[in-house]
């Protein structure tokens, strides 16, 4: 995920800079900031659909089985 997100912020500054330079400062600062908010929601989106799939086939994570008290469940039922 901080892969992504990192690529988002990649993203948004490439885009703020090239609005910058075409359309102005306040458009290219625009840009940037609306390109960064979009990216990470997306990142953030394809995460939990990852996660969500996941957790319907039954893949639960160790830490979320201890934290329910079943420390000797492996995680693949």
């Amino acid at each position: 995920m901080m892969k992504r997100l990192l690529i988002a912020l990649v993203v948004a500054v490439v885009c703020g800079a090239v609005a910058g330079a075409v359309w102005g400062q306040r458009v290219g600062a625009s840009a940037g900031i609306l390109a960064l908010v979009i990216g990470s929601v997306v990142a953030v989106l394809v995460r939990n659909q990852k996660d969500l799939h996941e957790m319907q086939q039954g893949h639960v994570p160790e830490p979320v089985d201890r934290a329910l008290g079943d420390a000797d469940h492996d995680g693949t039922s």
